[in-house]
C-alpha cells in the first residue's frame, strides 16, 4: 500500500512539471514571439477604418474612393496629411518587451477600462485594437495592452500622433474645388460686383466692363481659394450667423463650371483685428482665419483690368516708326540685323532694346473712358504723337499719344479704341533724339581699327 501510493505521488508529481513546464514554456515562446511582432496586425493598406476612442470623445474615420473622411463626431473631410502621418505610426509600432500582468495590476500602467483605445477595422472587416497606457519610465516608450493580460512597451510617437484633436485631424481648407473645372468667376467686395470668364488660357472680366482681366490677380484670387487655411472652427453649424458678420459678407465669391453649376462658393466678414469670419456654401461650419489670406479677394476694378496696352513680338520687329510734335524717326532692321535711322546712320542695339522693351512694358496708370465718341478732351482728335511698329509690311501695334497732364499722358490704342494714361516719364525712355540714338562715329572709328 505504501508503495502505491509513493508510485501516485512521484505520477502526480511527474505531471505537474510537465503541466508547469507547458505553460511556462508556451508563455515564453509566446512572448518571445511578441518581441518581433508589429503592435498591429492589419497592414497599413488594408486599413479601412480607424477609431480613436478617449475619455472625452469618439473619432471615426474611413476610407472613401476620393480619401479620408471623418464621420464622427462631425462629416467632413480628413487632413490627408495627418491621416497619412497616423498611419505611419501604427504601421511601424513595434511589441516591446511583452510581459504578462493580472487585471488588476493594469491600472498601475494607465490600462484602466477608460484607456484610450486605438481600433483599426480592415478591408476583410478585421478589427485590431491596442489601449494606451502611461509613459514608461524608459523614456520615449509608453505601455499599451495587447490582451486583459499581456502589456508592452512602444514608442510614445504612437501615444502623439494618435491623440490629434478633431481640429488636426480635418481637413483645414476654405473649400474644395477642382481648379481646372472652374470656367467663370463671381465676385462681391468692397468696391462692387465683378465677373470673370475663362476664354481659352487667359481670363476676361466680364462685368462691370468687358475687357481682358489681369490674369496674375485672377489667379490669386484662385490660389486663396486653394491655399487658404481655417485657423479653427467656430461652429460645426451656421447659426448666429449676423454674430460673425455673415449674414451679408463683405466679401463673397462662387466658382462656375462650364454648366454654370456651382462648383464652390464662400464668404467672409470684414476683419475685426487680424481675424476674418467665413463660411463654405457646401459645408456647414463657421470658421476663422487670417485676414491676410482675403487680402486678394477685396481688389478695385483697377487691380484686377489687365493694364498691358501693347501686344508684339519684340524678335520679329524690323522696323518702328516713332513721330511726335512733327518730328519722324523711323528705325529699321537690315538683313544683318543692324538697326538704323532713315538717314542712314547706324543705330545703337541697347537703344532699340529699351524702346521695345518700354513700349512692350507700357501700363495703364489711369483707365479713362471706354470707347469714347469725343476725343478731344485727352488731346487725341489730333494726336501729338504716333507709335507703329512693324514686322515686315504687317503693322503688329500701335498708340497714339495725346496730351500730357499732372505727370500723366493721355494715350489711345486705336484697336480696342479706351483712352488710359501712362506716366509720363515713359514716353521720356521712348522718344529720344536722333543724337541719342545713333552710334557715336567716333567709337565705330575707334573700334574698325
Amino acid at each position: 500500500m505504501r508503495k502505491t501510493i509513493i508510485i501516485l505521488l512521484a505520477v502526480l508529481g511527474l505531471a505537474a512539471l510537465f503541466f508547469l513546464f507547458k505553460i511556462d514554456g508556451g508563455n515564453e515562446r509566446e512572448l518571445k514571439r511578441k518581441k518581433t511582432e508589429k503592435l498591429f496586425r492589419t497592414e497599413r493598406d488594408s486599413i479601412n477604418m480607424i477609431e480613436l476612442i478617449r475619455q472625452d470623445e469618439h473619432l471615426v474615420l474611413t476610407k472613401t474612393a476620393a480619401g479620408w473622411q471623418i464621420i464622427k463626431p462631425v462629416l467632413t473631410e480628413a487632413d490627408e496629411n495627418s491621416v497619412n502621418l497616423l498611419l505611419q505610426t501604427i504601421s511601424d509600432a513595434k511589441i516591446e518587451n511583452p510581459f504578462p500582468v493580472k487585471g488588476e495590476e493594469m491600472s498601475q500602467y494607465g490600462l484602466t477600462d477608460d484607456a484610450a483605445m486605438i481600433v483599426l477595422t480592415g478591408s476583410t472587416g478585421s478589427r485590431d485594437s491596442v489601449r494606451i497606457g502611461i509613459d514608461s519610465a524608459a523614456g520615449e516608450k509608453i505601455y499599451a495592452a495587447l490582451s486583459d493580460s499581456l502589456v508592452c512597451l512602444t514608442g510614445s510617437v504612437l501615444k502623439r500622433n494618435a491623440g490629434q484633436s478633431l481640429f488636426e485631424l480635418r481637413d483645414k481648407k476654405f473649400t474644395q474645388f477642382d481648379v481646372n473645372s472652374i470656367q467663370s468667376i463671381l465676385l462681391k467686395n468692397q468696391y462692387g460686383n465683378f465677373a470673370f470668364v475663362k476664354d481659352g488660357s487667359e481670363w476676361r472680366m466680364s462685368r462691370p466692363v468687358n475687357t481682358k482681366a489681369d490674369q496674375s490677380a485672377v489667379e490669386n484670387m484662385l490660389n486663396t481659394l486653394t491655399g487658404g487655411r481655417v485657423a479653427s472652427v467656430v461652429s460645426e453649424y451656421k447659426r448666429n450667423l449676423n454674430k460673425y458678420g455673415l449674414s451679408n459678407p463683405a466679401v463673397s465669391i462662387e466658382l462656375l463650371n462650364n454648366a454654370d453649376e456651382l462648383e464652390s462658393g464662400v464668404g467672409f466678414s470684414n476683419p475685426r483685428k487680424d481675424i476674418i469670419y467665413g463660411i463654405d456654401e457646401k459645408r456647414t461650419l463657421i470658421f476663422e482665419t487670417d485676414s491676410s489670406y482675403v487680402n486678394s479677394l477685396n481688389k478695385s476694378l483697377y487691380e484686377y483690368r489687365c493694364k498691358k496696352i501693347l501686344y508684339f513680338d519684340i524678335p520679329s520687329v524690323d522696323r518702328i516708326n516713332l513721330l511726335y510734335k512733327g518730328n519722324l524717326i523711323t528705325l529699321s532692321r537690315d538683313s544683318l540685323n543692324v538697326w538704323q535711322l532713315q538717314t542712314g546712320e547706324k543705330v545703337e542695339m541697347q537703344n532699340v532694346k529699351n524702346i521695345l522693351n518700354s513700349l512692350k512694358n507700357l501700363t495703364v496708370k489711369k483707365f479713362v473712358a471706354e470707347n469714347p465718341t469725343y476725343l478731344f478732351p485727352f488731346g487725341l482728335t489730333s494726336p501729338a504723337g504716333m507709335i507703329e511698329i512693324f514686322a515686315g509690311d504687317m503693322r503688329t501695334a500701335e498708340l497714339e499719344i495725346g496730351t500730357r497732364k499732372k505727370g500723366i499722358v493721355y494715350v489711345k490704342n486705336p484697336i480696342d479704341g479706351d483712352v488710359v494714361a501712362v506716366d509720363e516719364s515713359t514716353l521720356d525712355e521712348i522718344f529720344k533724339s536722333k543724337n541719342n540714338l545713333i552710334i557715336d562715329k567716333n567709337l565705330e572709328e575707334t573700334s574698325e581699327k
